[in-house]
């Protein structure tokens, strides 16, 4: 448009309310996060088992967040969850570096821990060793 051009918006006095207004009147408007106070003691425990179950999980995903942004190279400002990631991602790379046992060790140190089962039940024996070698006299 033409600097200066003011386009028409018709009469004032017969303009609606704006959609802004409609919106601000039919908004709700206070806290929601209240106790409920016209249940049972039952009921509130259970709210606030329900809150806490998903204050445990907000911060989980936060910490999934942190940690998939700081792999992808970004900055974050608040440190707590920045550290949050961090050690996150510290404990995938752990997970993945350590190799699987394959199913022949396991069998191997299965059959070990049976060995020294049976060396600990089985009574003592005494052995002499000599105390030179012979020929080295």
């Amino acid at each position: 448009m033409v600097q200066g051009l003011k386009k028409f918006k018709g009469h004032p006095t017969r303009a609606k309310a704006k959609p802004a207004r409609r919106k601000v009147r039919d908004q709700k408007h206070g806290n929601f996060n209240l106790k409920a106070k016209k249940c049972s003691a039952r009921r509130q425990e259970q709210i606030a088992a329900e809150k806490k179950v998903t204050k445990m999980i907000n911060a989980n995903v936060e910490k999934q967040c942190a940690a998939k942004l700081l792999q992808a190279g970004e900055r974050l400002q608040f440190g707590d969850i920045r550290s949050k990631g961090k050690a996150l991602n510290r404990d995938i790379k752990r997970k993945l570096c350590t190799k699987k046992k394959t199913r022949m060790e396991e069998k191997l140190d299965a059959f070990r821990a049976k060995l020294d089962r049976e060396d600990k039940n089985a009574p003592p024996t005494t052995v002499t060793k000599p105390n030179k070698l012979p020929g080295l006299e």
